[in-house]
């Protein structure tokens, strides 16, 4: 089964048994942006043209998220930076991400369970029922960091979005992995090892996850002392 970047990063981010963000929703809907962005990248419908994003394909896809950002570019007046792309579909986070998770669903790979905080307050998790797919992409992934098999630009790019999104120390949790692991990928996603579009889009995950954490905390500090 061949899964998109935006399945693969949000399986990582996803506990296999309790069913819910092992990643807090700001990492989540950017790190989807950037996922998302990405994946049209390999598929060549977008281009960097003089630091701008320039959509080159724009015709439908079989995957609807990715529709959903293409229709999102095409309206667009002018031509913007990815900084910009990422934050404005990162803003659209939320429901990337329960489009994303009704995919994952229909996939056979998660289900959809209702529960309560307190009895009270409604929410979904969505645990794990056929862990093989997420297996594997722990299995490739582990394989070129650990056993230092070649990446391919997919890999490279699945790599830089779980360092953007602080999931390495899930993708290796014993503490000797991740130690290696911290520092093999940094070294394998530096801008000399993956391409332009690569490297703008996660300046622009983490500058947008920088953003809304300062902007968070300054609002969580003004109504602390008001």
């Amino acid at each position: 089964m061949k899964l998109s970047l935006s399945k693969k990063l949000l399986l990582l981010a996803i506990d296999d048994n309790k069913g819910t963000m092992i990643s807090d929703q700001t990492h989540v809907h950017y790190g989807l942006a950037g996922a998302i962005l990405l994946e049209m990248a390999l598929m060549e419908k977008i281009r960097i043209v003089d630091s701008r994003l320039e959509l080159i394909a724009s015709g439908i896809t079989k995957d609807p998220v990715m529709n959903q950002v293409i229709d999102l570019i095409k309206k667009s007046e002018k031509r913007r930076k990815i900084k910009y792309w990422v934050a404005k579909i990162g803003q659209k986070g939320d429901k990337l991400k329960k489009e994303v998770l009704k995919s994952l669903i229909h996939d056979g790979i998660l289900r959809k369970e209702e529960s309560r905080i307190l009895w009270i307050i409604p929410y979904n998790k969505y645990p794990t029922i056929n862990a093989k797919p997420e297996n594997l992409v722990r299995k490739e992934l582990h394989e070129i960091v650990l056993h230092n098999k070649i990446p391919d630009q997919e890999h490279l790019m699945l790599l830089s979005l779980v360092r953007a999104c602080k999931l390495i120390k899930e993708v290796f949790s014993r503490k000797e992995e991740y130690k290696i692991a911290k520092q093999k990928i940094k070294e394998l996603t530096s801008d000399s090892q993956i391409g332009k579009v690569v490297d703008e889009t996660i300046q622009g995950v983490q500058a947008a996850i920088m953003i809304a954490v300062m902007t968070s905390t300054i609002a969580a500090t003004t109504v602390t002392t008001s």
